[in-house]
């Protein structure tokens, strides 16, 4: 864990986690890794603004707290044979989960991230 001290506050982040994000752009799938711990360190050392638009950024990357279980949910349904119809098949392939698990991470600490210095 790395703790980083933001407008007064203590943020703690798992820095052997793996972040995540997933989105399609016309219409191909595009899976993003993010440096959750640069941006921390950017924000702790006054080089990245705790501004509306980070509020905004960790909100659509909350997201991901409710998303992944849901996309882990039909993942599970496809591989017992049922017909889903749905957009998920993009996790349907070797390491899928671990990919689901990943961007799981990114929904949490951004929820957790909000929490300690929005939301309080």
């Amino acid at each position: 864990m790395k703790k980083f001290s933001i407008d007064g506050k203590t943020v703690e982040i798992d820095d052997q986690k793996t972040y995540l994000d997933f989105y399609i752009r016309d219409g191909e799938p595009a899976l993003v890794s993010i440096d959750l711990v640069g941006m921390l360190m950017g924000m702790e050392e006054g080089n990245v603004p705790v501004d509306d638009g980070l509020r905004e950024y960790m909100e659509y990357l909350e997201r991901w707290a409710t998303d992944a279980p849901r996309k882990r949910f039909y993942r599970g349904l496809r591989a017992e044979g049922v017909t889903v119809l749905s957009g998920e098949y993009f996790f349907d392939g070797e390491g899928g989960e671990k990919i689901i698990d990943n961007l799981e991470n990114t929904g949490r600490f951004a929820e957790y991230f909000l929490q300690e210095l929005y939301r309080k």
